[in-house]
């Protein structure tokens, strides 16, 4: 399981690090239980080691992870002393995991897509310093998810004498007044804003005036090691000029790829683009997939390229700069105006190269390749020829990456910011369509 720690930058050893070792247990003396025991579920397991009961996953039924029991659902149901809350944590099931437990009565449970990009493996594991304590003795925990109920029992073990939470979650207020003993407002119309924290993105909190209050739930503004100084000299370094952003769709042509070439357009590539570098490469590359995290060629493609803090590459040729990814799996996706601090994922890495692009300066920018319909037992990469069996994409991941490109679309056009699809076919209709064949 362990392994010696390669050279590199600094954020770079931290995140192998992170991934490789259990170096921090949060202080947290309540018990729950995990439902998966993949990485994801591994990880929160890494934070909280001392308070998970046990892993549910009836594929690894038997085995224990890091001294923690691994068992089946039928298991949990039977065993008393498994019975605690239970945290969804794989990406792709949590729909299918959900309808399961609610069919064996289940009505309780938390989704771990639910929770802050640190609890899901995006960010640093030392979050817990950086986050604001109360100035006074009340304090409003604003939520009903795994981290609103960590943060309302940190408070209460550090000595403030009224900690409540507020929901509007009749079911999960229900279990954790009766279950976990938590005590609840109905209101917070007359209490003082300052004394209000947000840790949920939970569906009623769009209907809430957050003016004033502790936003704890995207922690990346107060972390200081998410800043990477190096990105600041791309700041409006291309300002007003044309940028194109390459995907990876089948509809992408290598034809297209050589017009592009020929003209004055800022290009951005992403993902697979290094696997054409014999007949194209971009201006830029970005990269913050998990299938690319450990690709050799990355380090050796020679262009100026940005990745995510987590990829434990060491760069070979061109630049390689890192920045801070923040997953964002619940909620509206956020648009990031200062990527030197951090860029929002939306489940697409189309979305971070669009935030780059008006970083630099770029005031037109056209997408091609994003053909945004991905298919299972289809051929989805242009540079595919051969159809992977991934599982369906849940709903859930789809509506991000629609809410991540309405996001942009809002941004650009309150920003005097022009994005036109060029792609040739494809399911992406939030932004304005143009011809490609018309363009150059």
């Amino acid at each position: 399981m362990m392994g010696s720690i390669p050279d590199g930058p600094r954020n770079i050893r931290k995140a192998l690090l992170k991934e490789l070792f259990f170096r921090m247990h949060m202080k947290f003396n309540k018990s729950f239980v995990i439902y998966g025991c993949g990485k994801r579920g591994r990880y929160l397991a890494s934070l909280f080691r001392n308070s998970v009961r046990a892993f549910i996953d009836t594929n690894l039924k038997g085995n224990r992870y890091d001294n923690i029991p691994v068992i089946s659902l039928n298991d949990y149901l039977n065993i008393s002393e498994y019975q605690h809350p239970i945290i969804i944590s794989p990406v792709y099931e949590t729909d299918e995991i959900a309808k399961m437990l609610l069919k064996k009565g289940i009505s309780f449970f938390w989704k771990l897509e639910e929770e802050p990009s640190e609890f899901i493996g995006y960010g640093t594991t030392d979050f817990e310093k950086f986050l604001p304590e109360p100035d006074s003795d009340k304090c409003i925990v604003i939520g009903s998810t795994f981290y609103a109920w960590w943060y309302y029992e940190k408070q209460k073990e550090n000595g403030c004498k009224n900690v409540y939470l507020y929901t509007k979650n009749s079911i999960r207020r229900k279990y954790m007044e009766d279950e976990l003993g938590c005590h609840f407002v109905d209101d917070i119309g007359t209490i003082d804003k300052k004394n209000c924290y947000v840790a949920s993105r939970e569906e009623f909190i769009k209907d809430l005036d957050l003016n004033g209050m502790n936003d704890i739930f995207d922690m990346s503004d107060m972390i200081d090691e998410y800043y990477n100084p190096e990105i600041i000299k791309f700041k409006n370094i291309h300002n007003g000029n044309i940028g194109v952003i390459i995907g990876n769709g089948p509809s992408l042509r290598m034809e297209d790829l050589e017009i592009i070439k020929k003209s004055n357009c800022v290009t951005f590539g992403t993902n697979g683009i290094y696997k054409i570098a014999h007949k194209f490469v971009p201006n830029y590359y970005f990269a913050a997939n998990r299938e690319f995290f450990t690709d050799e060629s990355i380090c050796k493609y020679n262009t100026v390229k940005f990745v995510n803090e987590q990829m434990l590459l060491k760069n070979e040729k061109g630049e390689m700069h890192y920045f801070h990814g923040v997953t964002t799996e619940c909620g509206d996706v956020p648009f990031s105006a200062n990527v030197s601090q951090k860029a929002y994922i939306g489940h697409t890495i189309t979305y971070v190269a669009i935030q780059f692009a008006v970083y630099m300066g770029i005031k037109s920018i056209y997408l091609i390749g994003v053909d945004a319909n991905y298919q299972k037992g289809k051929i989805n990469h242009f540079y595919g020829t051969e159809i992977h069996d991934y599982k369906d994409r849940p709903v859930s991941i789809q509506l991000i990456q629609l809410k991540a490109y309405e996001s942009a679309k809002r941004y650009a056009d309150s920003h005097g910011i022009k994005i036109y699809n060029a792609t040739r076919g494809g399911a992406l209709e939030v932004f304005d369509r143009v011809d490609f064949d018309s363009l150059f």
